[in-house]
């Protein structure tokens, strides 16, 4: 073996090894609301194929909020196949076709892969299958920002918590808040003061064994 076969062999047997690959960004489901006119201005939520995801709201005092968030199977199911369906909500018309309709706000469904993105924006929706996504999202944002009033008011005005708590059953019954499991540690404060009216802490008591 020549004195140059050798040099190259031993350069050859510590060249750096390549770098691995990256991980890919799990690809995500996004809900964004914006409306100044409401305390909260604006909130995203942002979900994974795995039913994880994150809540992030700011009001139009500026004050600005994060927190981490889970979805039921059912709901999940149903934001994913509409998200397939749609191709990443790029082969689906979202805004309505109707004139003058009232604002309710600025409403964006986002599909983020990878290396590829696709959304629609709407501020109301003919298409039964968005209807329903929006209806899951903005019932979560309710439970948020309930979650967020009941520890106010926990804390600074017990006396409101009969109330809210109340409107908060009646918003279950109806649809317009979901996902309560995302409060639980709100619920759980209550039932545990004894402090509190006994009325307050079995409502708050019932609300999350009926989410379970």
């Amino acid at each position: 073996m020549t004195h140059v076969t050798t040099l190259l062999l031993f350069a050859l047997g510590f060249q750096t090894a390549p770098a691995p690959l990256a991980d890919p960004v799990p690809p995500t489901v996004s809900f964004i609301f914006d409306r100044p006119q409401v305390k909260t201005s604006h909130y995203e939520i942002i979900l994974g194929e795995d039913g994880k995801g994150i809540y992030r709201a700011v009001t139009k005092d500026g004050v600005h909020s994060e927190r981490a968030i889970t979805v039921s199977p059912a709901n999940l199911e149903l934001v994913w196949a509409e998200e397939k369906a749609s191709d990443g909500f790029r082969k689906v018309t979202c805004e309505t076709h109707l004139k003058n309709m009232a604002q309710t706000g600025k409403k964006t469904l986002r599909w983020t892969g990878a290396s590829d993105t696709g959304n629609c924006t709407y501020n109301y929706s003919d298409d039964k299958d968005i209807q329903k996504l929006t209806s899951i999202f903005q019932g979560i944002a309710m439970t948020m920002e309930t979650g967020q009033r009941l520890a106010y008011l926990h804390r600074f005005d017990r006396l409101g918590l009969d109330a809210e708590i109340t409107s908060l059953g009646s918003s279950v019954k109806s649809g317009w808040a979901i996902e309560l499991q995302n409060i639980e540690p709100e619920l759980r404060k209550i039932i545990a003061d004894v402090s509190l009216m006994d009325r307050v802490r079995s409502k708050a008591e019932t609300l999350l064994t009926n989410a379970k």
